[in-house]
């Protein structure tokens, strides 16, 4: 029997294996609606709150997203971390009829999820709930985000696990890299470059998240997402009355000012003790909307795209410098992303593995890439997007990150087209264009001591001191 049972197992994931994901060109778009298979229906209310549903009658669940405009880049310099703490405490705070962990009891006993979290140019609320407890647990979450309760006591808990976050973050040394890298490249003062330390957050005051609170939650900023078993004609209503607490206000405009990132710089963090080094090179990118993202997305892919990455196959499989190597060309919206190569290495391989990237960088620029990588990138570009949007949740979401940013609705359905189109000579052109391997910044976080005569092959490295 129990050999019948494996069997029946293994047939099983056997055929599970045989349909497989679907390629990018059996993907059917409707061309009536901005999304496949699911329709969006907006509508905007007095306040100016926008609305974005999708009926969804798979479970008798509705789930919200939330987008507050304006997240930590709203955030006054010399108050960094203020986004964290009004996030936790507007969880905390609750209502007058439902304070604190009395508010944490009327959720639990509901099994109701209720998040709130502040990325860079948005807070983010995410409630789910049963569909027939709507009624009764809508309104009282508008409430506690309408009208917060602000105590003392609940933002010296908030500051409280921001230090303990802050005491904790130079754990680790992809962590480190990766934060401290974005800020070589746009700058420590920079609010793309900004991060909370111990005394900006001890600069936090109560009227602080009070004004901070006063300048996000108001209508125009609002964006709200509802996907669940619901009827559209009927939750409109519903929702116009729930919202129509906040005030109308002034919308938050993005205004970001211009990066100038310092070119050919090297630094080191010094991480005692370390037997390997984290290295992360690489230079400016560029923006979300320039007519080249889609070609240096396949670029990137033929660089970095997993195993079959040219990155990975050289660095990884054939000299064996280090057991993962990764890279992204970043382009957003309203300030230029980042291009970089990440990897960790031991100690007395840095110089060897910096040189190989850099040649690899260099090798595609002067020499582009083959048609077969190429198609085997798009593909593997284009087959990545089925999984990402692969539900009305994440399509809801990616229509509240599209609105955020007042780019087109159809801004995916327009990437996977122009992906599509992209040729090898499209590639070619972006990356003789775009890479500048001879003009690359290079941090190292690893044991200086033990580095040192390894890194003077390649240059002086300056010290890169963090922030506590």
């Amino acid at each position: 029997m129990k050999r019948l049972i494996i069997m029946s197992m293994i047939l099983s994931i056997m055929g599970c294996g045989f349909n497989g994901p679907k390629k990018y060109n059996e993907l059917k778009f409707n061309k009536s609606i901005s999304w496949p298979n699911y329709k969006i229906i907006s509508f905007k209310s007095n306040n100016g709150i926008n609305f974005f549903l999708i009926e969804d009658h798979e479970l008798p669940i509705i789930k919200f997203n939330i987008y507050v405009k304006g997240g930590k880049y709203a955030v006054p310099k010399g108050k960094e971390g203020l986004g964290f703490i009004l996030a936790q405490m507007l969880r905390m705070g609750g209502t007058k009829k439902y304070p604190g962990e009395k508010l944490d009891v009327f959720l639990e006993d509901r099994a109701v999820e209720y998040n709130i979290d502040f990325d860079f140019l948005n807070g983010e609320i995410d409630i789910d709930l049963l569909k027939k407890d709507f009624d009764t647990v809508m309104p009282v979450i508008i409430e506690s985000l309408a009208n917060p309760i602000f105590t003392k006591e609940k933002l010296n808990l908030a500051k409280m696990r921001l230090l303990t976050i802050i005491a904790r973050r130079n754990d680790r040394q992809e962590e480190v890299g990766m934060r401290e890298f974005k800020r070589i490249i746009y700058g420590k003062n920079s609010v793309l470059g900004r991060i909370p330390t111990k005394k900006s957050v001890e600069n936090i005051s109560l009227q602080d998240v009070r004004t901070f609170y006063q300048k996000l939650f108001v209508g125009p900023n609002i964006l709200v997402g509802v996907v669940g078993d619901f009827d559209k004609n009927n939750i409109k209503q519903k929702l116009n009355n729930l919202f129509q607490v906040f005030k109308k206000g002034e919308e938050i405009k993005f205004n970001f000012p211009e990066v100038n990132p310092p070119l050919c710089k090297r630094y080191i963090i010094d991480k005692p003790g370390s037997n390997q080094a984290f290295i992360v090179l690489g230079h400016l990118g560029d923006y979300r909307l320039n007519p080249d993202f889609a070609p240096l997305q396949v670029m990137n892919m033929v660089l970095s795209g997993g195993f079959s990455g040219r990155l990975f196959e050289n660095i990884r499989t054939k000299m064996g410098l280090a057991y993962s190597v990764y890279g992204h060309f970043g382009g957003e919206r309203y300030y230029p992303g980042l291009f970089f190569v990440a990897l960790k290495t031991k100690n007395s391989s840095v110089t060897r593995a910096i040189e190989a990237v850099l040649d690899e960088l260099e090798k595609i620029k002067q020499y582009g890439a083959k048609e077969k990588e190429v198609e085997e990138a798009k593909e593997q570009f284009l087959n990545s997007l089925v999984f990402r949007y692969d539900s009305p949740k994440k399509v809801l979401e990616r229509r509240l990150y599209y609105e955020i940013r007042d780019m087109d609705p159809d801004s995916f359905k327009k990437l996977i087209n122009d992906i599509k189109g992209v040729t090898v000579k499209d590639v070619n052109r972006v990356a003789k264009k775009y890479l500048q391997p001879k003009d690359v910044d290079i941090l190292v976080v690893g044991d200086k001591k033990d580095l040192g005569e390894e890194l003077k092959k390649i240059g002086q490295f300056e010290d890169w001191k963090l922030e506590q």
